[in-house]
């Protein structure tokens, strides 16, 4: 089984329908990652899993604004 977890890549939008360059991106680092970024001027955020297709997926259990 690849690495655990899957990483990631964080984007924002005003309008839900463009997308910024990621604002925030990564590999996850256990079975915990706190995933953070300088405060933006959006109304959407789009967390994606990126990776390996092998690697586990994981779900956000705790999203703090």
């Amino acid at each position: 089984m690849a690495g655990y977890p899957r990483g990631y890549s964080v984007t924002v939008s005003l309008d839900g329908k463009t997308w910024s360059a990621p604002v925030a991106q990564g590999q996850g680092t256990g079975t915990s990652t706190v995933i953070a970024f300088a405060p933006v001027n959006a109304k959407f955020v789009r967390i994606t899993q990126t990776g390996s297709g092998t690697a586990p997926a994981w779900s956000i259990q705790r999203l703090r604004l």
